[in-house]
């Protein structure tokens, strides 16, 4: 994934730019309408699970520490 950080001449604002898509490489256009592209994969392509399923662990601590003992 590529992203480059511009800066407005004028205002002082900051912001990034999307130059390739995360889940499938596409490199984009000036132009292009990055949430446009994006909308078109499925969860699964960014390593999700599929809208409306629950995964078996989703309760576990997420990276290896103990729960909260509820």
């Amino acid at each position: 994934m590529s992203v480059r950080r511009v800066r407005a001449e004028g205002c002082g604002t900051v912001y990034n730019v999307l130059e390739s898509c995360p889940a499938c490489g596409h490199d984009f256009a000036g132009w292009e309408r990055r949430c446009e592209h994006i909308a078109e994969h499925d969860p699964e392509d960014f390593g999700l699970s599929p809208h409306g399923e629950i995964p078996e662990d989703h309760a576990k601590p997420l990276f290896g520490g103990v729960g909260d003992g509820a």
